[in-house]
């Protein structure tokens, strides 16, 4: 009995000294900007806090703003064409400010925000789109110009996007909304599992299956074919 009691003694110190224990920083309060060189990439990935804002155009760029001495803890690294932004192993920052990213790009396909903070762009021609959004806080997409966008909520908050395709597929098992009120689209495919509200405009074809908890609006006068077993209204809200 006592060889077993110190079996266990050692087994639980053995997994108390295996545990993780990151390590955390504290910003200066001096804040700095860093350039840094990036190229070939076409999607853009925020995989801890921050905020970035995402300008498309002729050249790649980089600029990452925080406290002088939490720079060298934030990586920045173009992996199988994905920019991702993301924080040093084992580390946790507290910056005294959001970290700021601003990036250019020339060719873009995809965003996602698997961290927490916000993404937003203004402006973006493509022709496949795709943004994911599986973390907390907010995805903006404006002025979208594209053929078909691939929409997936399964974080918590906001993802809202504006312009015009042709075509847009919706998978929204998160909590919060997916606003697409001012994305005109001729098609959608949307299938919802999540907890929140849904605004569409589709003005030819619409494929509903909803299974969650909430409201779906849309605006357009679309054929519409659709299997509802969740607990929520579906709403008209007219033409535009």
């Amino acid at each position: 009995m006592r060889r077993a009691l110190v079996l266990l003694v050692l087994l639980g110190t053995a997994i108390a000294c295996d545990v993780d224990h990151n390590k955390e920083v504290d910003g200066s309060g001096e804040i700095s900007s860093e350039v840094r060189s990036v190229a070939g990439f076409t999607r853009i990935s925020l995989q801890r806090e921050g905020t970035v804002e995402v300008g498309q155009g002729p050249t790649e760029s980089l600029v990452v703003t925080t406290d002088d001495n939490l720079l060298t803890l934030i990586e920045t690294e173009v992996v199988d064409g994905t920019l991702e932004l993301r924080t040093a192993i084992d580390t946790d920052i507290e910056p005294s400010d959001t970290v700021r990213y601003e990036i250019g790009v020339r060719d873009l396909d995809g965003l996602e925000l698997t961290g927490a903070g916000t993404v937003s762009i203004d402006g973006w021609v493509t022709d496949a789109a795709a943004v994911r959004m599986s973390g907390a806080g907010e995805l903006r997409v404006g002025s979208l110009d594209a053929t078909s966008l691939d929409a997936t909520h399964s974080g918590a908050g906001s993802l809202l996007v504006e312009g015009e395709v042709q075509r847009q597929m919706v998978a929204f098992s998160g909590v919060g909304d997916y606003d697409a009120a001012d994305l005109v689209s001729e098609e959608a495919i949307v299938q919802g599992s999540g907890v929140g509200a849904m605004t569409l405009w589709v003005t030819d074809r619409l494929d509903l299956t909803l299974s969650g908890v909430g409201d779906f609006s849309y605006y357009g006068s679309p054929r519409i074919e659709q299997t509802v077993s969740g607990v929520g209204t579906i709403n008209s809200l007219g033409d535009r």
